[in-house]
């Protein structure tokens, strides 16, 4: 169901893949702060704020998929809303976490959510210019927090 006269069936608008580049602005942006500063406190504070905005860019994925389930009225789902549920609780879990433990949680469900949408709901449920996009967002999510994970060895090595 196209809702927008102007974007074509099957095709994301313009403003849905600059907004979803957008948010990836904050992760690079504390991967960038951990490679480049060297103050602890400071680095801590790149590392919650890294966490804590990966476990909100969690939740919204999960939101992503109440809002399709909604829509299409499926017999599965219960189980579509409870899987887009897990990704808001562990991701808020994951705050609690020293953060190289909340890193590689996070890192497992970026990838992980990802594969549920291609390889089980795959397009017929999930449209595929999204699938597309959180492509190419969660590859790059992952490699920030990745980086950041890394900075800790890098950063000590090099001053």
């Amino acid at each position: 169901m196209n809702m927008n006269p102007n974007v074509a069936p099957g095709v994301l608008p313009s403003y849905a893949r600059v907004l979803g580049y957008a948010g990836l602005i904050p992760f690079i942006a504390c991967a960038l702060a951990m490679l480049t500063v060297g103050e602890p406190s400071l680095r801590h504070v790149a590392e919650r704020l890294l966490i804590g905005y990966g476990a909100v860019i969690l939740a919204f994925l999960g939101g992503v998929h109440w809002g399709l389930v909604l829509r299409e009225h499926s017999d599965r789902a219960a189980m579509m809303l409870a899987i887009g549920v897990m990704p808001a609780l562990a991701g808020v879990a994951s705050t609690f976490m020293t953060f190289e433990m909340a890193v590689v949680v996070q890192v497992a469900l970026f990838g992980g959510f990802w594969l549920y949408e291609n390889r089980v709901l795959g397009p017929g449920r999930v449209p595929a210019p999204y699938l597309a996009l959180r492509r190419w967002l969660s590859l790059a999510a992952i490699a920030a927090l990745g980086l950041s994970l890394m900075s800790t060895e890098l950063v000590s090595v090099h001053p």
